[in-house]
Order: structure tokens, then C-alpha cells, then sequence
């Protein structure tokens, strides 16, 4: 992140503000920092650690109260896993529509090995597996870096743009 030089940082899902916090503490230069999550009792929880550093709201991510091109650089970790497959591609939209120019998206994936990364996994009520790399090309975002890291806890990291050409 730090070499994308955001001026603006929305993270969505923020939960208790640990991102928002290792941010702050870690970055070289300090950028405005947003923090929205669907629980209020996590933005009460990461208003007690950000202090007044951080803005934080709280809202659902199919549809965020924030203008188009709000943030500079707009980022997910462990969040998407959480959005119904129903509501999944509207809230990668949200996310797509507020960006200036880049979406980070750390997601789990530890539930996807062999003949489940076909499509979507549920492994409970409340957690959702996903083809995140074909999500976020019907999406129209363009991948510009993507790794994907084994082990107990499998994650997928994808820097996207909303530029025209990129890598993928």
C-alpha cells in the first residue's frame, strides 16, 4: 500500500480497527483513514483504539453512503467472505464505485482446495468461499498483482485498478 501513495484509505469491514490501527502506526506518511463495518458494536470498539485518527461509519457494503471516487485506494480483509452470494458482486460494485483507481482485496480462501474452488463454498451460515479472481473480472476491475499464500490459513491478495489494461 505504501507505494500506491493513497491519500485516501476507506477500508471496508473494518471490524475493531486492527488494519486501520497497523496503518497509522506503520505507514510512512499519513493518509486520510476511513473505516466502515456492518456492526456497530466493532465501530464502538475501534473508535476506543483510532481515537480521533480514524473516521469510522457504519453501514452495509452493498450500499455505502459515500460518493463516487471517494478514496484514493479502497481495501478488504476478510470481509467479502461474509457477504451473501446474492449480495456479493453489488458489494464488490460499492467497492469499485467509491475507488479513485485501486481495490486491495485480502480474502480467506482455506476452504477452497481441489474441487471446491469451483464456484462458491459455504462451510457455515455466516462464511462464504469465493472465486475471487473471476468475481473481480465480471466486475470489469482489471488485476494488477495477485498472490495467493498456502497453509493453514490460504489467502488471496489482489491489487486491482479501474484502469484499462493491467495484468493478469
Amino acid at each position: 500500500m505504501e507505494e500506491l501513495k493513497p491519500n485516501t484509505v476507506l477500508e471496508m469491514g473494518c471490524g475493531f480497527g486492527r488494519n486501520l490501527k497497523f496503518l497509522m502506526e506503520n505507514l510512512s506518511y499519513q493518509p486520510t483513514l476511513v473505516g466502515f463495518d456492518i456492526s456497530e458494536s466493532m465501530i464502538r470498539k475501534a473508535k476506543e483504539e483510532a481515537n480521533d485518527k480514524v473516521l469510522l461509519g457504519c453501514g452495509d457494503s452493498t450500499s455505502l453512503p459515500f460518493h463516487d471516487q471517494s478514496y484514493d485506494l479502497v481495501f478488504t480483509h476478510a470481509t467479502l467472505m461474509h457477504v451473501p452470494e446474492e449480495h456479493v458482486s453489488t458489494a464488490i460494485q460499492e467497492l469499485k464505485r467509491v475507488a479513485k483507481k485501486y481495490l486491495i482485496l485480502i480474502e480467506e480462501t482455506y476452504w477452497s482446495k481441489g474441487n471446491l474452488r469451483r464456484g462458491t463454498f459455504k462451510p457455515n451460515e455466516y462464511t462464504f468461499i469465493y472465486d475471487y479472481k473471476m468475481l473481480v473480472s465480471q466486475s470489469g476491475l482489471v488485476i494488477e498483482e495477485m498472490r495467493e499464500e498456502e497453509g493453514d490459513w490460504n489467502l488471496i491478495y489482489l491489487l486491482c485498478s479501474k484502469a484499462e489494461s493491467g495484468k493478469t
